[in-house]
C-alpha cells in the first residue's frame, strides 16, 4: 500500500456540461443536507431552500459535514460533498473543488458530462461517476454505472476507457493507473454522496454491476458483457501472469468473503499460505496478491475501493509504499472476512516460502483477553486490515518480522503489547490509541487521522508518532529510541499537523545520541 506525501496546495476542478451541443442554462436545487447557501453575484449569501433556481449568477457553497443536489433540465443530477464551491461562469457550468467529491449521474442516452482539473479530464457517457480530488493527494474516478473516460488535460487520444464498477487514478507525479475494480456495493451503501439522498434514477443500473460483480466473487457465471469491455491490454497482463510461475490461476484474483461473523481464529486453526484457512474441520479460501502492478491496488483488490487517507505517507518515507508494496513483502497470502476475533495463534505453513500473511477484515477486528502470543508461525511480515475498527487487548505479538496494523474504516485501539519483531506499524482512519508496551527492533510508527494518544512505553530505535489532528502523550507514557546492534542513533520525531491540532506531551522522551523532532 503505497503512501503519498501530502501537499499544502489544491487544485481547482471544473466541471462542463453539453447537452446535444447546447449548454445545459440553470439548475434546481432538490436536496438539501444542513448548511448550505446560495452566494449570488454582489448579494450577501442566504439560505438554500429546496426548489431555488441556480443560474449563471450564483453559486452553492456548502459547509461541513452538509451535502447538496442539484437537477438540472435534462435530469442530470449533480451531488456535492462537503466543504464544495459549485458556480457557473456564464453558462460554462464550472465547478471549483479544491477538497472534497462530486456524483454526477447522466440519464440513459443523455448528454455526456465532464470533469477537468488542471491535470486530467474525466467523462461521463450516460452514466454514474464518481470523482474525487483531495489535497495533495491522487486524482480518482470510479464508475458506478455506464462508461467513462479519463486522460491528460488535452489529450483525449490517450483516454483510458472505465467501466461500471471500476475506477482510474492520476497519481501525484502524473501517471494514470489502470482500471481496476473496485467494491461497487460497499460504496453504494457507505457513500454520502448516494447513502443521503432518494435513491438515484439509475440504481437499476448500478444493482446490475453490483449484481455482476457478487456473481463473479462467488464463482458464478462469468462475464456476460461485451467482449471489448475489458481492455485488450489488460487481458494480455494477466493471462502472462497467470500463465507464468507459483501456481494456477485458481490462486489470484480477489479473495472470496469468508462470511463467519466474525470469524474466530484460535489454536486449532490451521493457516496454509497456499492459501486456506481451516477452523473446526472447515477450509476455506484465500487468494494471492502479487503486488499493484499486476492486482491493482491493494484494497480494490480486497473488495473496497481506495480513501485518501490510504495515500497519506509517514513523514520519513521515500516512496517505498510501506511493508505491503516492499518487494520483501510480496506476494501475499491474503484472506477477506466479514468480521474476526483473534483468540489463539493458528499454526502456519508456509512452504512456498510467501512472506506476508493478510487478514482484511470488511467489518471490526477484535480480540479475546486469552493472554495468547501470537506468532503465526515466524512470518515475515502479518497484516491487520479492518473496515471498522480494530480492538485488540489481553493478547500480545511476538516473535516474527513485522506488524501492520490499519484501521480504515474508524480507530485503533492497541492494547496489545509487541515484542521481538523488526517493524511497528499501525494507522487508523480517525483515533490511535496505545495502551499497552510496544517494542520493535526498527522502528516503531503510529499515524491517525484525527487523534493519537498513548499512555505506554515505546522502545525501538526509530519512533514516530504522527497525526493529521493531535496528539496527546500523557505522563505515564515512555518514548525511548536506543542505538541499534549496528550503532544506528536513536531518533523520535513527534507531528501534530492539524489547522487546529495540538502536540501536547508529557512524560519521558529519550533518544540515545540521536535527537527529538517535534
Amino acid at each position: 500500500m503505497k503512501f503519498f506525501k501530502t501537499a499544502a496546495f489544491s487544485i481547482p476542478l471544473f466541471l462542463s456540461f453539453v447537452a446535444n451541443g447546447t449548454e445545459l442554462q440553470s439548475a434546481r436545487v432538490t436536496h438539501i443536507i444542513n448548511d448550505v447557501k446560495l452566494l449570488p453575484e454582489q448579494k450577501a449569501a442566504r439560505a438554500a431552500i429546496v426548489n431555488d433556481n441556480v443560474g449563471a449568477d450564483t453559486a452553492v457553497r456548502t459547509g461541513t459535514d452538509s451535502r447538496t443536489e442539484l437537477t438540472f433540465s435534462d435530469l442530470t443530477i449533480t451531488r456535492l460533498g462537503a466543504n464544495t464551491i459549485f458556480s457557473f461562469n456564464k453558462g460554462s457550468r464550472e465547478l471549483s473543488l479544491g477538497n472534497g467529491a462530486v456524483l454526477v449521474q447522466v440519464p440513459r442516452n443523455g448528454a455526456d458530462v465532464r470533469i477537468s482539473t488542471a491535470a486530467v479530464t474525466a467523462a461521463v457517457s450516460g452514466g454514474t461517476g464518481l470523482f474525487e480530488k483531495n489535497k495533495g493527494l491522487p486524482t480518482k474516478f470510479l464508475m458506478l454505472e455506464g462508461i467513462g473516460h479519463f486522460y491528460p488535460i488535452g489529450h483525449p487520444e490517450e483516454a483510458v476507457i472505465v467501466h461500471g464498477g471500476e475506477m482510474v487514478m492520476m497519481n501525484l507525479d502524473g501517471t494514470i493507473t489502470r482500471p481496476a475494480k473496485f467494491n461497487a456495493a460497499k460504496l453504494y451503501k457507505t457513500s454520502k454522496l448516494i447513502t443521503s439522498f432518494p435513491p438515484l434514477p439509475n440504481a437499476d443500473l448500478i444493482l446490475e454491476v453490483i449484481a455482476e460483480q457478487q456473481a463473479e466473487m462467488a464463482g458464478g457465471p462469468s462475464d456476460t458483457r461485451p467482449d471489448d469491455f475489458i481492455d485488450q491490454r489488460d487481458q494480455a497482463t494477466t493471462a502472462s501472469f497467470t500463465s507464468g510461475g507459483g501456481g494456477g490461476s485458481a490462486k489470484f484474483g480477489p479473495p472470496p468473503l469468508i462470511v463467519d461473523d466474525p470469524y474466530h481464529i484460535t489454536s486449532g486453526t490451521a493457516i496454509n499460505t497456499d492459501p486456506t484457512i481451516t477452523t473446526g474441520g472447515i477450509t476455506n479460501i484465500g487468494k494471492i496478491y502479487r503486488g499493484a502492478a499486476v492486482d491493482g491496488p491493494l484494497a480494490t483488490w480486497f473488495g473496497s475501493a481506495p480513501i485518501p487517507f490510504d495515500n497519506v505517507e509517514f513523514f520519513d518515507d521515500t516512496g517505498s509504499g510501506g511493508v505491503f508494496n516492499d518487494p520483501d513483502t510480496v506476494p501475499i497470502a491474503g484472506f477477506r472476512f466479514n468480521g474476526l476475533q483473534l483468540e489463539g495463534d493458528p499454526s502456519v505453513s508456509n512452504a512456498s516460502g510467501v512472506p506476508t500473511l493478510g487478514l482484511v477484515s470488511d467489518h471490526d477486528i477484535n480480540s479475546s483477553p486469552t493472554g495468547t502470543v501470537f506468532t503465526f508461525g515466524g512470518m515475515h511480515a502479518v497484516g491487520l486490515i479492518a473496515e471498522g475498527s480494530i480492538n485488540l487487548s489481553g493478547i500480545s505479538f511476538a516473535n516474527f518480522g513485522d506488524l501492520f496494523v490499519y484501521a480504515r474504516g474508524g480507530s485503533l485501539n492497541m492494547g496489545a503489547s509487541t515484542s521481538n519483531l523488526e517493524k511497528v506499524e499501525l494507522r487508523a482512519v480517525d483515533t490511535v490509541e496505545l495502551t499497552a508496551p510496544i517494542s520493535a527492533s526498527r522502528h516503531v510508527k503510529a499515524l491517525a487521522g484525527n487523534l493519537l494518544e498513548t499512555t505506554s512505553t515505546i522502545n525501538s530505535n526509530q519512533i514516530a508518532l504522527q497525526s493529521l489532528g493531535s496528539i496527546n502523550i500523557q505522563n505515564t507514557s515512555q518514548l525511548l529510541a536506543m542505538v541499534n546492534s549496528v550503532g544506528d542513533h536513536g531518533q523520535i520525531v513527534i507531528i501534530a499537523s492539524g489547522d487546529n491540532g495540538a502536540a501536547n506531551i508529557s512524560g519521558t522522551i529519550q533518544a540515545d545520541q540521536g535527537e527529538v523532532d517535534i
